[in-house]
């Protein structure tokens, strides 16, 4: 890389500045893209028997139509997609949305220190929250709520065959 300053908040800003969009939003934007990339693979332990704080977020870019939310969040979409990290559809159904995260486990930790688990980590890079959470669907609000907070295990239920799934840290 030839540019002198690597950090990636910067750099998504310097290589996003042609977009006709507020600089806040392309900041965000790229801080969505450092925690969709950690994801789990990076923690904060404050103190020995608590659980660990990871740098999940919930970004939502706020602002009249036409401001060039979508342009940043399209930006940082398509990085992460050529990443390879996991980004949801646009449109899906709770059960779906679980589906793909219990699907998408994989290893991350530091067995040197026996921190070693698996990480369900699913990106949802949407423009319009109304395309991806339903209106007045406080359900579906309360489950994003208690998935931001890392649970070990994350029971649900859904309508497949079995009647049940879960999702396990």
């Amino acid at each position: 890389m030839n540019d002198p300053n690597p950090f990636l908040i910067q750099r998504f800003m310097d290589l996003s500045a042609e977009l006709t969009t507020a600089p806040i939003f392309r900041e965000w934007a790229a801080v969505s893209l450092v925690a969709a990339t950690v994801a789990r693979r990076c923690w904060v332990q404050i103190n020995a028997g608590v659980a660990p704080f990871y740098p999940n977020m919930f970004i939502l870019a706020v602002g009249t139509p036409g401001t060039g939310k979508s342009q940043a969040i399209d930006a940082a979409e398509g990085l992460l997609r050529r990443a390879n990290v996991k980004v949801a559809p646009d449109t899906i159904t709770r059960e779906q949305l679980w589906r793909r995260m219990a699907e998408s486990l994989e290893p991350y930790g530091d067995t040197e220190h026996d921190i070693a688990s698996v990480q369900s980590a699913l990106t949802v890079a949407n423009s319009e929250v109304g395309n991806f959470i339903p209106e007045k669907d406080t359900e579906f609000m309360r489950a994003l709520a208690k998935l931001y907070d890392c649970p070990p295990i994350y029971h649900y239920e859904t309508k497949n065959q079995s009647g049940k799934d879960h999702m396990k840290d």
